[in-house]
């Protein structure tokens, strides 16, 4: 009995800690009935499924995993599916609330349309959000949009770069040519002296 009270007590501290680490690392708080809150979003505590009528359930299952990254396919309407992604935050008896970690935000889902669950090992992700969808109801490429972010930004460093370059070759050739203009000047100056020189020793050899 004692076995089994240790292993109950371990494993809702596992959920409570996969749901505080979710907190702490997008600045949560724990308010004092200890529902979390997240940009005013409010979450009840979590439920214990432990009990004998509950053990085998998709509420039993799914909140023996919190804090793990799934896809949940649900069934809409008679042969419609609906999928929905994140890492499982909470587990109630009628919902289940899956915190995005790219959008930053929390999804509530109706647990009794659930149809699939997939389960991603640590650190796999889809290559689609399909939290996300297009006009054509399609899932967005988080890969193929996070490459182009990616050129996007190389492209933009490069363009600074070379407007830095430009603008250093620019000072660069300013006072090579303001030299050329004051040698020009310099050397039209000593041009008009002589010049001006032959004029007046043609009229004081005269005068000689």
């Amino acid at each position: 009995m004692d076995i089994i009270d240790n292993n109950e007590n371990q494993m809702q501290l596992n959920r409570f800690n996969s749901n505080q680490q979710i907190l702490e690392s997008n600045g949560s708080s724990e308010n004092g009935v200890g529902s979390s809150r997240l940009t005013e979003f409010y979450s009840p505590p979590q439920e214990n499924f432990e009990t004998e009528e509950m053990q085998g359930t998709m509420q039993h299952i799914l909140s023996e995993n919190i804090g793990e990254f799934v896809l949940i396919e649900f069934i809409v309407g008679t042969d419609s599916l609906m999928r929905k992604q994140g890492i499982l935050y909470n587990v109630g008896r009628g919902y289940v609330t899956l915190y995005d970690e790219f959008l930053n935000n929390f999804v509530v889902c109706d647990i009794f349309s659930i149809k699939f669950v997939y389960f991603y090992l640590p650190g796999d992700r889809p290559d689609f959000n399909f939290n996300m969808l297009t006009n054509n109801n399609r899932p967005i490429n988080i890969v193929k949009q996070t490459e182009q972010l990616n050129n996007q930004n190389r492209n933009e460093q490069l363009n600074n770069q070379n407007r830095t370059n430009q603008l250093n070759n620019q000072n660069r050739t300013n006072p090579l040519n303001n030299q050329n203009r004051t040698d020009q000047f310099n050397i039209q100056n000593r041009t008009n002296q002589l010049n001006n020189q032959n004029r007046t020793n043609p009229s004081n050899n005269q005068n000689r």
